[in-house]
């Protein structure tokens, strides 16, 4: 018996061979909101939040966030104290983004981090967090997922994962709970990350990139890299105003987000 295959139909079945390949089971992403509400006692509180992705594949993952295309400028910090600004405050972006990239099989994760609109790119063990599971159940997307609590780097979370999705992983740097975490928030709700949506299986492999774009620095420095930034730009606007014969007072508080650093 012979069998005709048009051109259409050969393309057809040459694409789903080719993406047949590249993608499996446990391949995909998921969609995040991403909140941060640090000493949300101070600023308003952020009911908005930013998109950020968890892109996976085999002993890999990648969470990524203030990623952006935008090309606009904005005023520079001197040009806001001129038009009379007191406080400062900056949200960096570019076209990568603060970056978070699990090897699992080195076990060690490789960071991008965006201070005052510089890169810093390090890396470290992968972290470790004691999972406490619960019998707590909620539905997130239509999965029914399990409650989870740990106590990470000064801050208390709760987690909320699907075991029905056999992904150990999740957003930033959590990950070990036997299933893909929706959600977790700390205690006090000043961090929140919860999944809007994921596609899985789906091909990541033009996403899933190890961190790259910055300057090389020691684990030990990234501990310390907002407030040794944030140092240089204040000493940077107390000089500029020496010259200019005026005297401005220069305070700064952090926030972070990892609030101590044991393994």
């Amino acid at each position: 018996m012979q069998t005709l295959i048009t051109r259409s139909g050969l393309l057809l079945l040459l694409f789903s061979c080719l993406f047949n390949g590249k993608t499996n089971a446990q391949e995909g992403y998921v969609k995040y909101r991403q909140l941060l509400n640090l000493d949300s006692t101070l600023y308003a509180k952020d009911t908005t939040g930013v998109p950020a992705f968890l892109y996976f594949r085999s002993n890999r993952s990648l969470y990524v966030y203030n990623r952006t295309r935008d090309t606009k400028t904005f005023p520079s910090f001197l040009e806001r104290l001129e038009q009379g600004a007191t406080e400062l405050s900056y949200v960096p972006t570019d076209k990568h983004g603060n970056m978070f990239y699990k090897d699992f099989a080195e076990q060690r994760l490789f960071i991008r981090q965006l201070v005052w609109g510089r890169a810093f790119l390090s890396s470290e063990p992968l972290p470790f967090q004691n999972w406490a599971l619960l019998p707590d159940s909620t539905i997130l997307l239509n999965f029914h997922c399990r409650k989870a609590v740990t106590r990470f780097r000064g801050r208390i979370y709760e987690a909320w994962f699907c075991p029905s999705i056999p992904i150990r992983d999740g957003p930033w740097k959590f990950h070990g709970l036997p299933g893909l975490i929706l959600q977790v928030a700390d205690a006090q709700r000043e961090i929140i990350m919860i999944a809007e949506s994921l596609q899985i299986p789906a091909y990541t492999g033009n996403e899933l990139q190890k961190p790259a774009h910055g300057r090389l620095i020691s684990f030990e420095d990234l501990k310390h890299i907002e407030e040794t930034e944030t140092e240089k730009l204040a000493r940077f606007l107390r000089t500029a105003a020496d010259r200019g014969r005026e005297q401005i007072g220069i305070d700064y508080h952090l926030y972070p987000i990892e609030k101590e650093y044991e393994r």
